[in-house]
């Protein structure tokens, strides 16, 4: 099977074209992680920690200083974006929660509606804190979120025993 040089200029051309939206997409999230990450990372500056240990997925970003035992949270789910500190020797537990229409997920393949970090506080009377990783009415689709709502409440969860 012989090619003319025509052929193989339009099999190049079609190839880049069928290529070309994931490399701008994985461009782009790039970028997005870049930023969320500058973003936690600055939070931490302000309060004179730094970032040992981070996540980044969709539009949010966890970090922890293992040195100060404190969390930190950026989100750009909504606007304004949304920044947390928690100091973890205020919390007793935490609990990874999917939700799916507003009850608990039972069914485990089911996709949830929301994921969240749940972190129980020690004092009494006091109020969970609740870090969103996701949330479907934003019109996003999930994607690892549930495994990192999972990870870091057994990492966080892990260093409160200690």
């Amino acid at each position: 099977m012989k090619m003319d040089g025509a052929t193989i200029v339009v099999g190049i051309i079609v190839l880049a074209m069928l290529t070309l939206p994931f490399v701008l997409d994985t461009i782009r999230r790039r970028k997005k992680a870049s930023h969320l990450l500058h973003a936690l990372r600055s939070l931490a500056l302000q309060q004179q920690c730094k970032v040992d240990q981070h996540a980044v997925v969709g539009d949010m970003a966890l970090g922890m200083d293992k040195t100060r035992n404190i969390l930190f949270y950026f989100s750009d789910l909504e606007e304004p974006p949304a920044a947390q500190r928690v100091d973890l020797a205020e919390i007793r537990a935490c609990q990874a929660v999917k939700e799916k229409a507003g009850k608990r997920s039972a069914d485990a393949t089911a996709l949830p509606d929301r994921v969240e970090l749940a972190l129980l506080p020690k004092a009494k009377g006091g109020s969970e804190t609740r870090l969103v990783l996701f949330q479907a009415t934003l019109g996003v689709a999930v994607n690892g979120e549930v495994r990192i709502a999972e990870e870091w409440a057994k990492l966080i969860n892990d260093r409160l025993v200690n």
